[in-house]
């Protein structure tokens, strides 16, 4: 099983803790009642390593019980019971977790360990994480600061650089409150709505595009005119001619471009990521792009989407549905999910409802499997490649779908501003919700505008909390990916 391999131990400088909302405010009323006490609890996780360090991703937290599991302490004010610790600490080793164990001090906006703090830690981490196998750590928490010390198997003593919250708003909380430089000029308008900070916040963005036709190019642009850091081009196709009309920054050259050198062949049309980066780049902006000519669902494009903090999801295919699912529950992933529907009768060419749709998918709103969004007969048929299509074309071909840019633009702008909003905490949901985030829909032809509440099934293998499920199992999570094709269109490539 993919929770029986060993972690991956990077040598980080510091690490950041990812909470679902859910779990976050469950910690924080049990930490905070209001009688202005100290209590405790231990947070279990999986780990995720990359180029931008190590995160470890909250999958379950248990709290100590006042007096029973959280006593006076010899040394310090009070501490986990050693039978406590016993018990919890072989649950995060049969399950594969790493051990944080929380507790409170006053405070609001700044908070440390004490002295007592570190010293306990240096008698009871190294034979604690010894007996688990895997990373053992502290956190400390103030209403709205946290900081933690990491032991990894390695041998490093990490500190905690973040808690990010994911939830309506992407929520980031430190140690303490930081001054931060100014804003770029270049970003002076949008900054006067969100906020230096909020600016700040876009910049340290690493997000992936996945599909960079109508609707993907024009998210693509629009991220790199909000100041977004880094973003992720991942699709294998060329342009074509009918794509023009929509493809933001394509040009009728572009499907049969010539060589440099006069004279010579074309050398066929060009790739959608290479034209969606080279437009990004003609901005004259700062925003770093890395492109993956590839399928999704090959192995360097996971790895590339696993890095980022958001995914937008653009690729109509069931198999880029599946993969963005898998990753975004498995790496407590943000999504926004986009798409256009223009059914249109194929006896009477009557054209139906057209509707636009923008889906904020987070770890606590149920996946696109709860919500029936994924075709598990056309999964299958797409996973098995030229025979899956020669077989679907049997019981009927596919006619081109209608694809219009003003409807894309559509969607594509109400997905960009729910990530944007969500970003920088400007998210306000003034109806009762039994979840966070949802799914808008908008009918342009009927001007209506509702948002679809989504289902969440708590036996999920995608998003449920069963030991068997992919939610927040980081490195150790089994993914859907396939083998790199000997024939794959070109190796990623970055463009400053």
């Amino acid at each position: 099983m993919g929770q029986q391999r060993r972690m991956s131990e990077p040598a980080p400088d510091q690490w950041t803790l990812v909470f679902p909302d859910d779990l976050w405010h469950q910690l924080q009323a049990h930490l905070f009642p209001g009688d202005g006490e100290e209590h405790g609890a231990v947070v279990l996780a999986g780990a995720a390593t990359g180029r931008r360090g190590l995160r470890l991703l909250a999958r379950e937290v248990i709290f100590a019980e006042d007096g029973v599991d959280y006593v006076p302490g010899t040394r310090g004010h009070r501490a986990l019971s050693p039978l406590f610790i016993a018990k919890v600490a072989r649950r995060a080793q049969s399950a594969g977790w790493a051990y944080l164990a929380a507790h409170c001090h006053g405070g609001t906006d700044h908070v440390a360990f004490s002295r007592t703090d570190l010293e306990s830690h240096e008698r009871g981490y190294p034979a604690l994480r010894q007996l688990t196998g895997r990373p053992v750590g502290g956190l400390v928490f103030a209403r709205n600061a946290a900081a933690g010390d990491l032991w990894t198997l390695s041998g490093e003593r990490v500190g905690l650089k973040a808690v990010t919250i994911i939830g309506d708003n992407v929520v980031t909380v430190t140690s303490r409150r930081r001054d931060g430089r100014p804003v770029r000029d270049t970003f002076d308008r949008q900054a006067r709505l969100l906020g230096a900070e909020g600016q700040r916040s876009l910049e340290g963005l690493r997000v992936a595009v996945v599909g960079l036709g109508g609707a993907g190019s024009m998210a693509a642009e629009m991220l790199v005119r909000l100041g977004v850091g880094e973003l992720v081009y991942i699709d294998p196709d060329r342009i074509d001619p009918t794509n023009i009309s929509r493809v933001v920054g394509s040009a009728v050259i572009d499907t049969n471009p010539p060589t440099a050198r006069s004279g010579m062949a074309a050398r066929g049309p060009r790739l959608k990521v290479e034209i969606a980066a080279d437009h990004a780049r003609r901005s004259g902006l700062s925003t770093r792009i890395e492109i993956h000519a590839s399928d999704v669902a090959e192995p360097g494009a996971v790895r590339a989407l696993k890095d980022c903090d958001w995914i937008v999801l653009a690729a109509d295919s069931q198999i880029a549905r599946h993969i963005v699912n898998a990753v975004a529950h498995a790496y407590l992933i943000p999504v926004i999910q986009v798409g256009v529907k223009v059914p249109v009768d194929a006896q009477t060419g009557t054209v139906g409802d057209i509707f636009c749709v923008a889906r904020h998918i987070t770890p606590t709103t149920g996946c696109l499997w709860c919500n029936g969004l994924i075709d598990p007969t056309e999964l299958q048929l797409e996973a098995t490649g030229e025979d899956g299509m020669r077989a679907r074309a049997y019981v009927g071909p596919d006619a081109p779908a209608p694809s219009v840019i003003t409807l894309n633009g559509v969607a594509i702008s109400l997905g960009m501003t729910e990530l944007l909003l969500s970003t920088v905490g400007l998210i306000t949901r003034t109806a009762p919700r039994s979840h966070s985030a949802g799914y808008q829909r908008y009918l342009p032809g009927s001007h209506r505008y509702w948002m679809d509440e989504p289902r969440r099934d708590p036996a999920c293998i995608h998003c449920g909390r069963t030991d068997v499920s992919l939610f927040a199992r980081g490195d150790d999570a089994v993914l859907p990916t396939r083998w790199t094709s000997p024939a794959a269109p070109s190796p990623p490539g970055v463009h400053e």
